[in-house]
């Protein structure tokens, strides 16, 4: 799927089992500046 601005928005998701928390949250962070959908399960 293509956005109005060229960039391909896929849905990420993301396990957050066994995770730290900040880590976590970089991870997250990236993926969300890049332009993606982000879902946390657990």
């Amino acid at each position: 799927m293509v956005s109005g601005s060229g960039i391909c928005a896929k849905r990420v998701v993301v396990d957050a089992r066994h995770h730290m928390l900040g880590r976590l949250a970089s991870v997250i962070a990236e993926e969300l500046l890049n332009g993606q959908k982000v879902v946390v399960v657990r």
